[in-house]
């Protein structure tokens, strides 16, 4: 078997389930390669590539893509071929079928050469869920809790399935005791945005004037109105805490992006454990490709006011959100460019509904 050299893509299935893995075509004198749940369904092209088809006796209509770093990906059983000659990423290319004699029923199978040596599939199309860390710039617990949490999901995944980082550091969080109370923490959360066009959710971790640690996360499109949970009660640990909170977000990401596809559950059972986020996380596995390229959000904000008003709004994604108090805001964000605008302007603007007029409340 070969090495994995090159980074996990997109997996060419709109759904991901597997049939027979790697190691079961090895013991069966197939080589390394992997079956896939797919009856008569769409084959997309997981990158760019020229398409090579070809037609063999065991796997039928055969296509092949090679990447740009030399990887080759090859498809057997097509029924039917949809393009010819360049593809991009993401164009359909074939329809998956029964062709071949080595078949007992429609599905896909997949072979991928990395260096001229096949490697397992599975691992080649792991699926990534990206978190953006928002807090201290060294925060040796929150390392150890997302470790804990990514080997437990990639074991719950049975390795389809990781979690990967973005760090984002907060200015105002810059010592081991900081309070920084959740309403402050959201209202300077919106008008401080982070780039996290790469990320699924974030996750903010930081101390309150409680003397507990606090995890809350939210996917990105829905900042900041996520409700926040307290570690370590009613959990034992930190490690627990968060991984409860991974898998709510892995849910909730899903369920608000997943088209066509059932809802999952995302039930707030504490009591579960890791069993309860091991069910949530087997009923993600036909339905991974959900993560692949997250969901795009405008984090621009923009802050505006009436001249002669005390009142502040800020302008998000084409709505408006009241502050109330601009003194209170801008001493959070250390943020002073407040442009003026008509109240006429304003008035025209549809309203969110939020309102952070309680973000000096302490």
């Amino acid at each position: 078997m070969g090495t994995l050299a090159s980074s996990p893509l997109m997996f060419p299935l709109k759904y991901k389930q597997l049939i027979r893995g790697c190691q079961a075509h090895i013991d069966a004198g197939l080589g390394g390669a992997a079956d896939y749940v797919a009856n008569y369904v769409n084959l997309y092209a997981p990158f760019d590539s020229k398409i090579e088809t070809y037609f063999g006796p065991q796997g039928g209509n055969w296509l092949r893509l090679t990447r740009s770093n030399g990887d080759k990906l090859e498809f057997a059983h097509l029924s039917e071929y949809k393009a010819t000659g360049d593809c991009k990423q993401g164009d359909l290319i074939a329809v998956t079928g029964n062709t071949g004699q080595i078949t007992t029923g429609p599905h896909l199978h997949v072979q991928i050469f990395v260096g001229g040596q096949r490697v397992d599939p599975e691992k080649y199309f792991m699926t990534k869920f990206n978190f953006t860390f928002v807090g201290k710039e060294n925060d040796t617990e929150f390392d150890a809790a997302f470790e804990f949490a990514k080997n437990k999901i990639e074991a719950f995944g049975g390795g389809q399935l990781t979690l990967s980082l973005t760090r984002k550091i907060f200015r105002n969080i810059d010592a081991v005791n900081t309070v920084f109370t959740s309403d402050k923490l959201k209202a300077y959360y919106m008008i401080e945005p982070f780039d996290v066009s790469d990320s699924h959710s974030a996750v903010v971790f930081y101390d309150t004037t409680m003397m507990t640690k606090w995890a809350w996360t939210a996917t990105i499109d829905k900042l900041p109105l996520i409700p926040f949970i307290s570690i370590p009660r009613p959990f034992g640990s930190l490690n627990d805490g968060f991984l409860f909170e991974v898998g709510h977000a892995l849910i909730k990401y899903y369920n608000e992006h997943r088209g066509s596809n059932p809802s999952i559950s995302n039930e707030d059972n504490y009591s579960g454990g890791e069993q309860f986020v091991q069910k949530k996380v087997a009923a993600l596995m036909p339905y991974l490709s959900v993560f692949e390229n997250p969901a795009p959000i405008d984090m621009k904000f923009l802050l505006r006011q009436v001249p002669g008003s005390k009142e502040v709004w800020i302008i998000r994604n084409g709505k408006r959100i009241h502050v109330g108090n601009s003194k209170g805001l801008l001493s959070i964000a250390d943020f002073s460019d407040i442009t003026p605008i008509s109240q006429i302007e304003l008035d025209s603007i549809p309203d969110s509904g939020g309102d952070l007029s309680w973000v000096d409340r302490e």
